[in-house]
């Protein structure tokens, strides 16, 4: 494509729907959405084994009310015909301040006050299910769609690009993007990139490009440099893998243990860092010169399956996992936020976006749409909130030393430590010794009494603590379920 295409917006994919299936010819399944029932078949999705997945997922709140704003957390759900479905497949907010939603039963926007979905019923909209969104430098929303191609949106002007009427070579739109050139970009199931100059479509595939596949799950464009990182996957046996191209030159990234094989979104944050989620292999980020990787083994994040990566306000990057909630990673530490802990109403985060505000979007699996203020985060809201420093740090001046997964801490030092007089906001944290598989929780100073709630996720217990005054910390040991005290 002449010179290289650039990046405004990021896109989220959905996840393990083809992989694996053949490209030689464009897959056209039959459509998964009834629209008799509204509900939709999954049956064509879970092909990928899920080694991480809990036993049993908690159930989404779907039908309880929405958490109260004053938490920090609301939920927005197709039970209040906010949404048409309560599966948010992807997100944009535009730069009129509205928030667009892909679901796979229509296109939502929201503009502060009213909540509108469009349908092929009633918009030009070729088909209902929206995998991707973005938007190009004039201000118009460009749609990509499951089986119906692509759809610019500007002002009250629909246009619909498609297999059948233009060069775009397939109708299932994986991601899209605005490159600096004016170019937008698609990643076409099965069949490359393809790139729109505002009059015809320009391809590179296997054919004519180093593209490891033409499955193309993710793209981005680098802020400092302006080459594409682009993420695709194998068919069947045939490798994927993450590329870097400058407009002449590609480079191919690895890692050991394939891990770019398996590219499932792709971020810049704000320092140039590069994001990679993978699907099974964790996250990987790339600061210009070598390539470190966070799985569920070696850190924090937890679940090796991450869907989406937004960068934070004030730094690091906000991950969603397919199946362990919600997580942010600051460069000292991870904090987790699931369901047991915060308003999240589903363990699995299939999108994020960060508004103008700062607000924090959160798409979601059966779970609707949930929104997070920055009362969500707030010192006084993280008694609900696992905090687990990186190896080597500290937390309240609680000392660690480092151990052969992680951090390990001495109790009796914890339980001194916020003796030192701590304010009725200060943090409770909970401290993880991965070897010995316990839990240390800290608590100090919170205004509300209570106790030890325990409450199992496998070998990684949750521990939430209430307590009036600082005066225990409290080992949570997995396997004996048990609590003891010091």
């Amino acid at each position: 494509m002449r010179g290289g295409f650039a990046v405004t917006a990021v896109c989220y994919v959905t996840a393990a729907v083809f992989w694996g299936q053949p490209c030689a010819q464009e897959l056209a399944p039959a459509s998964p959405v009834s629209r008799s029932t509204g509900s939709v078949d999954r049956s064509h999705i879970r092909a990928i084994p899920l080694r991480d997945v809990p036993p049993a997922l908690p159930q989404p709140r779907i039908g309880e009310p929405a958490v109260s704003s004053d938490s920090g957390w609301t939920v927005h759900t197709a039970r209040e015909g906010k949404l048409p479905t309560d599966d948010v497949q992807c997100l944009l907010h535009d730069r009129a301040g509205r928030l667009w939603a892909g679901t796979e039963l229509g296109l939502v926007r929201y503009d502060g006050v009213t909540w509108k979905t469009f349908t092929k019923d009633n918009s030009p909209l070729p088909v209902d299910n929206i995998l991707s969104l973005c938007e190009d430098a004039h201000g118009a929303l460009w749609i990509g769609t499951y089986g119906g191609g692509v759809v610019r949106l500007a002002g009250r002007t629909w246009t619909v690009y498609s297999r059948s009427n233009s060069g775009l070579p397939g109708n299932y739109v994986w991601c899209l993007l605005q490159a600096r050139d004016g170019y937008v970009v698609a990643g076409v199931l099965g069949r490359g990139l393809a790139g729109f100059d505002g009059i015809s479509w320009d391809v590179l595939d296997t054919s004519n490009s180093e593209l490891p596949t033409n499955i193309v799950s993710c793209m981005l464009q680098d802020r400092i440099h302006g080459r594409f990182w682009i993420g695709t996957r194998g068919p069947g046996s045939v490798a994927g893998g993450l590329v870097e191209y400058d407009g002449r030159v590609w480079q191919r990234h690895s890692i050991d243990g394939s891990v770019l094989e398996y590219a499932e979104c792709i971020v810049e944050d704000g320092a140039g860092n590069v994001w990679v989620g993978t699907w099974g292999k964790g996250l990987a980020t790339y600061n210009g010169s070598s390539w470190t990787v966070f799985t569920n083994a070696n850190s924090a994040l937890p679940s090796d399956y991450v869907w989406s990566v937004r960068p934070a306000v004030g730094g690091g990057v906000w991950i969603g996992t397919m199946s362990g909630g919600l997580s942010r990673f600051d460069g000292a530490g991870w904090h987790e936020y699931t369901m047991g802990n915060s308003g999240l109403s589903s363990q699995q985060i299939r999108c994020l976006a960060v508004d103008p505000r700062g607000e924090l979007w959160v798409g979601t699996i059966n779970g609707g749409l949930v929104q997070a203020t920055a009362a969500a985060f707030s010192p006084r809201r993280r008694l609900a909130h696992s905090v687990r420093p990186m190896g080597g740090q500290s937390l309240l001046g609680i000392p660690q030393s480092s151990g052969p997964r992680g951090p390990t801490h001495d109790a009796a030092t914890s339980t001194s430590a916020g003796a030192r007089g701590v304010d009725d906001d200060a943090v409770v944290c909970q401290l993880v010794d991965f070897h010995r598989q316990a839990m240390y929780v800290v608590s100090c100073g919170l205004t509300e009494p209570g106790g030890l709630l325990p409450e199992a996720t496998g070998t990684r217990a949750a521990v939430l603590t209430q307590g009036a005054t600082v005066r225990s910390a409290a080992r949570y040991v997995a396997a004996p379920r048990a609590v003891q005290e010091w």
